[in-house]
């Protein structure tokens, strides 16, 4: 796991890990909770609402061989336990929160605590999942998680819930570019642009006061090809964007209120030339070579590196941005 700064480089944005396999899927769960608790812990009256996101690139089985263990429930109204310790005792765990979610869904509560049962002395997670949105190549889930603990007097469960929306794009071949690359630069929007709640039907009554986003958290087998691809684009993207919202902000101080047409020829070429020399830019190199300071072996081969320049090569398409020449030269 390895905390992935943004595109300026200083803040870490996201979190980078590999896939869970059976035996740390617990200690995955456990990682998605200590990164929600943060922003909890930082409420002074406890009252926010925190929204995670996990974006998953991979299928559990590729080419005969395991890359990620099943770790969510993938059908509505499916649940599943994690447990910390091999314990025969899932079922008990199911039937002990069968009703309990909910209660999370009204915002009725987002922390239990009851009495321990003699059975279930263990920390475990229980997830359900409430929610199934497909999309063109890809799909996005909203899960119920319940962290349960026993409390320091033993004869104490604590049960704290908190909301995931889960984003899956298995059609991406390891060490490979996918087929479509829309199906990547959608989901990479959709991470950095959409309410990842607006996909699902609200059952709540009530609202909480202040709502968060925790670092998302994007994975694929061992978290560095296909992972190192999309944070590379997604720190492009937002490069771009920047660049753009530099120069509309140049042009209109160097405007002004003037009227060009009024304006001697010597200073409409002026302006012009500073324009031109404010060009959209993206510096891919630069983000490749930060990615792996934080996280080795991101990016791993040349098609991969190349998947990034097509990428946001096609983002600046679309979206008809046309006074960027030398960057898609670059490209």
């Amino acid at each position: 796991m390895a905390g992935i700064r943004g595109p300026d480089f200083t803040n870490n944005s996201y979190i980078a890990t590999q896939g869970p396999m059976s035996s740390t899927i617990f200690e995955f769960w456990l990682m998605v909770y200590q990164n929600v608790e943060k922003i909890v812990e930082e409420d002074t009256d406890r009252s926010i609402l925190v929204k995670q996101k996990i974006i998953m690139l991979t299928d559990f089985v590729e080419n005969s061989r395991q890359k990620c263990a099943v770790y969510f429930p993938q059908q509505l109204n499916e649940s599943m336990v994690f447990t910390s310790q091999t314990t025969d005792k899932t079922q008990a765990v199911l039937s002990r929160n069968a009703n309990v979610v909910n209660d999370i869904l009204n915002f009725e509560t987002r922390q239990i605590s009851r009495p321990t049962v003699p059975d279930i002395n263990f920390n475990y997670f229980f997830i359900t999942n409430v929610g199934i949105c497909l999309k063109n190549g890809y799909s996005t889930r909203k899960l119920v998680v319940i962290y349960s603990y026993q409390a320091n007097s033993k004869n104490l469960e604590i049960c704290k819930a908190f909301e995931v929306y889960h984003y899956w794009f298995p059609d991406w071949p390891d060490h490979r570019s996918p087929e479509d690359i829309d199906v990547l630069l959608d989901i990479s929007l959709d991470i950095l642009d959409s309410d990842c709640s607006d996909d699902f039907e609200t059952k709540t009554n009530t609202s909480p006061t202040k709502l968060a986003c925790a670092l998302p958290i994007i994975h694929c087998s061992a978290g560095i090809g296909r992972t190192g691809c999309l944070l590379a684009i997604l720190n492009g993207l937002n490069q771009i964007r920047a660049s753009i919202n530099l120069i509309d902000r140049s042009e209109d101080q160097t405007q002004g209120d003037n009227d060009l047409t009024n304006t001697p020829l010597e200073i409409q070429q002026r302006q012009s030339s500073t324009w031109i020399s404010n060009q959209v830019g993206v510096d891919i190199l630069g983000i490749v070579c930060n990615l792996r300071l934080q996280r080795g072996g991101m990016v791993q081969n040349s098609e991969q590196y190349e998947l990034i320049h097509r990428a946001l090569c096609l983002y600046m398409q679309s979206s008809g941005i046309r006074r960027k020449a030398h960057v898609n030269k670059r490209c």
